[in-house]
C-alpha cells in the first residue's frame, strides 16, 4: 500500500517555535536558530537556563505556557523549509495533506495557532487542521506523519503508520540537514509501502 495521507507538525516543523519562544522570553537574540538548544532539555528549563534566572524566579512548565500571548503563537517564523516540505507532500499525496498539532491549555495558543495557519499557510490548508495530543490515533497503513516529536514518531508507528522525524535537536535526526533527511526517509518510506 503507497503513502495516500501526510499528516505535517507545526511547531518545529513549518514554523520556528522554539528559538521563537527563547528569543520572546530573551534567552537568545535568533528566531531562526537552533544551534544553542540544549538536546532533550525542556523549554521553559532551557530559557532559564540561558536567562540565567535567580533561583527565586524561574519559569515553572505551567507558567511559560501560559504566559505566552496570542501573538507570539501568530507571528512564529515559517520554517525555511516551509514551502519546499508542502511542495514535496502535495507532489507525494496531492492535498491529502494535513496539519497535526497539539495545542497548549490556553485559549491563546489556540487562537495564536489559528492566526499563524492563516497567515503563512496557503488557503487549501486552512481547514485541514487537527488539533490533537494522541497523534498515534491517526495512524493506520498508508499514513505518514512528519514530526520533530520523538514519541509522538514512535507511537505513530506503534499504530501502524509510518514517520519521519524532522531533524531537530532534541531527536535522534539531530545534526542531520531537513531536506535531505526528509527526502532520504521519504524515499526509504516509500520502498516500504511499495
Amino acid at each position: 500500500m503507497r503513502i495516500n495521507t501526510v499528516f505535517l507538525d507545526l511547531d518545529d516543523v513549518l514554523n520556528t517555535l522554539t528559538p521563537h519562544l527563547m528569543v520572546w522570553a530573551g534567552a537568545q537574540s535568533d528566531p531562526l536558530d537552533y544551534s544553542n538548544y540544549p538536546g532533550s532539555m525542556e523549554l521553559h528549563r532551557a530559557v532559564n537556563r540561558a536567562r540565567s534566572y535567580g533561583p527565586r524566579y524561574p519559569y515553572t512548565k505551567e507558567v511559560f505556557w501560559r504566559s505566552i500571548p496570542r501573538e507570539v503563537w501568530a507571528t512564529t517564523p515559517p520554517s525555511p523549509d516551509l514551502n519546499w516540505l508542502l511542495k514535496t507532500c502535495r507532489r507525494l499525496v496531492g492535498r491529502q495533506v494535513f496539519l497535526a498539532t497539539t495545542a497548549q491549555d490556553t485559549a491563546d495558543c489556540l487562537a495564536g495557532k489559528l492566526d499563524w495557519i492563516h497567515n503563512f499557510l496557503p488557503n487549501w490548508l486552512h481547514k485541514q487542521c487537527i488539533f490533537i495530543q494522541a497523534k498515534a490515533f491517526l495512524a493506520c497503513k498508508g499514513r505518514l506523519l512528519i514530526d520533530d516529536n520523538e514519541m509522538n514518531c514512535r507511537r505513530f508507528q506503534g499504530h501502524g503508520g509510518l514517520a519521519i522525524r524532522y531533524p531537530r535537536p532534541w531527536n535522534q535526526a539531530a545534526g542531520c540537514k531537513p531536506r535531505e533527511y526528509i527526502e532520504e526517509n521519504l524515499g526509504i518510506v516509500q520502498s516500504k509501502t511499495a
